[in-house]
């Protein structure tokens, strides 16, 4: 889809240099100099002429190869999609949940690879950012219960476990904030799909998420401060154990915000962390909590 569209941008600009090229051609040039000046300049006009109809066929067929590829990954998004919202509508069916988020995992990833392909869709009213807001929303779900599905294959009391996981995804125990009320959603993706002159021009927003306060603990600042340091470390060994610098009280708000498994104090103020996985995306779902509580 990337190269497609980027064809598409080369010859659109390679159209107009020659379209320009051409123009000055025709009307800047004195032509009543000299009959061997006129031969060269009525040479390069008609190159130009030639270069500006194969660029414009090129530009033509591109079109067509790039609205027949966006049919096709607007389709395999759509078919994705649906086995994940099916999938999601089985979670109470699952006995063993661990096994239901292990399949979510893998179903959210075949529908995460053409999400990022429409991410280089030729885009007049974000029609995908609307859509890439669909495929945030599912992952935003994993970014918060990864760390609690990991540890639900090896609690003693798996029970605690699962009404931690069902509070955040669960609304009144039944209804699954997953794949609630997507109808409306499945009818923009249709009007997206066979767009029209109409529907080209028309803006979509997607309003649904499970990230609240009470699925994200926001920390004071100066434990921030000790969360981007964290982050760093993280990124830069490749590993969820980092050795910082951190008070005792610090230690003890992420430990209560859920946000590390375990710290071992070593000298000093110096602590061994054992980090959970949501750490690492902390600022990102700040900002976007931030976001939804302003859309309210």
């Amino acid at each position: 889809m990337k190269i497609q569209r980027n064809i598409i941008y080369l010859l659109f600009i390679g159209l107009g240099i020659t379209t320009i090229l051409y123009a000055c051609c025709i009307f800047k040039w004195n032509t009543q100099e000299c009959v061997i000046e006129d031969k060269w300049k009525e040479f390069v006009s008609n190159l130009l002429v030639g270069i500006w109809g194969s660029a414009f066929v090129s530009l033509l067929i591109s079109v067509i190869g790039y609205l027949n590829e966006r049919k096709i990954v607007l389709r395999n998004y759509y078919k994705n999609w649906l086995i994940l919202i099916e999938h999601c509508g089985e979670y109470l069916n699952y006995t063993d949940k661990a096994i239901w988020y292990k399949e979510y995992e893998r179903k959210f990833h075949d529908f995460f690879d053409f999400g990022e392909e429409i991410a280089f869709f030729i885009d007049i009213r974000k029609h995908k950012k609307y859509l890439g807001e669909i495929v945030n929303f599912y992952n935003i779900f994993i970014i918060l219960m990864q760390d609690d599905f990991k540890i639900l294959n090896c609690a003693l009391d798996k029970s605690t476990v699962e009404n931690k996981i069902e509070e955040t995804m669960l609304k009144k125990r039944t209804i699954n904030k997953l794949n609630q009320d997507m109808t409306v959603d499945i009818m923009n993706f249709k009007k997206i799909y066979n767009i029209g002159v109409k529907g080209l021009f028309t803006k979509y927003r997607f309003n649904k998420t499970i990230l609240t306060e009470a699925s994200f603990k926001e920390v004071s600042q100066g434990v921030e401060e000790n969360i981007k340091e964290i982050i760093k470390k993280m990124q830069k060994n490749g590993s969820t154990k980092v050795t910082i610098r951190i008070s005792k009280s610090n230690v003890k708000v992420l430990e209560k915000k859920q946000y590390i498994y375990r710290a071992t104090q070593l000298e000093g103020d110096y602590y061994e962390l054992e980090c959970r996985f949501i750490l690492v995306h902390y600022f990102e779902l700040k900002d976007s909590l931030k976001k939804e509580m302003l859309l309210v």
